[in-house]
Parts: structure tokens; C-alpha cells; sequence
């Protein structure tokens, strides 16, 4: 309980501030569902931590994958 409490903490800070330590800079769109996830995870029950943890995920691997494919090549 006490891990998800601190992942949903840096989550809800990351929402908030619109940066995160493994993605960067954040939208909006983003910002709201790291917000929700936060909550999930803060919340002390096995079913919210679950749901905000695949979220979260998913949305890390989204936005890396995307910055991957973002860089521009020298012309």
C-alpha cells in the first residue's frame, strides 16, 4: 500500500506540474489522466492501485515510444 501511495503521489505531482521525470514535458490530455491515475493509486485498495498502474503504463510507453519516433533527422 505504501509503494502505490508514493507511485500515485509522483503521478498526481507529475499531473500537476505537467512534467515527468521519464517523459518530459506533458499536455493536457495527459496531465488529466495522471491526475486520475494518481487518485487511483492513492486510494488503499487492490482494484484502483491495478487500474491506475496499467494506466500509467500505458501512457509511459505511449509517450516514449512517441518521442522515439519524434527526433528529426539532420537535413
Amino acid at each position: 500500500a505504501t509503494c502505490s501511495a508514493i507511485l500515485g503521489t509522483l503521478l498526481l505531482s507529475a499531473g500537476i506540474e505537467g512534467y515527468g521525470f521519464i517523459i518530459g514535458v506533458i499536455g493536457w490530455p495527459t496531465r488529466i489522466l495522471l491526475i486520475i491515475c494518481g487518485l487511483l493509486l492513492i486510494v488503499p485498495e487492490l482494484i484502483t492501485s491495478l487500474i491506475g498502474i496499467v494506466i500509467a503504463l500505458v501512457i509511459t510507453l505511449l509517450l516514449r515510444s512517441k518521442r522515439k519516433f519524434d527526433i528529426r533527422q539532420p537535413q
